[in-house]
């Protein structure tokens, strides 16, 4: 089973984590969307949807698995959180991936048995179970997705699961 794990973020400071299961491998990384500071959030969704249709049309994947978003009140930061996980659902949807989602504080006690585990742990734990060291959180989050949606999406056979909040 392939898989696509995605901790979305749209900006420098939070760039999208990424790692990819090919059935042998495991791959991640970090990808930034956002160029320059004044960059329209229609050109960073462009970034995202192309690098989305690149990154299906290689790896292939069977599931597509992704963080959901905090969205705290309103405004800039909402839209663009949530603008981007409708990217993630068409690219599923264009190349046949079924999708899964889970919630942060489900995937922290998931890795940590923490709801409430720190960037540092969840770092220590992705290079616990990978064996090397993330560059960044959002890598790592990104690689416990990938560990979480193998062990328990790939498990059940489910075309889609979400884990809800407190779980």
């Amino acid at each position: 089973m392939r898989i696509l794990a995605l901790d979305p973020g749209m900006t420098k400071a939070h760039p999208m984590g990424w790692a990819a299961w090919d059935g042998r491998l495991a791959l991640s990384g970090t990808a930034c969307f956002q160029q320059r500071a004044d960059d329209h959030l229609g050109v960073r969704l462009n970034r995202l949807r192309a690098w989305l249709e690149t990154t299906c049309a290689t790896l292939r994947p069977h599931t597509i698995a992704y963080e959901v978003p905090t969205v705290r009140g309103q405004g800039k930061g909402a839209i663009t959180q949530l603008s981007a996980i409708g990217l993630v659902d068409m690219a599923a949807c264009d190349c046949g991936a079924d999708v899964v989602c889970c919630y942060p504080a489900a995937l922290k006690k998931w890795a940590t048995g923490h709801g409430r585990a720190s960037k540092q742990d969840m770092v220590a734990e992705a290079r616990a179970r990978y064996g090397r060291k993330p560059k960044s959180d959002d890598e790592a989050d990104a690689l416990l997705l990938l560990a979480w949606a193998r062990e328990t999406a790939g498990a059940t056979g489910k075309e889609s699961l979400t884990v809800e909040e407190g779980e």
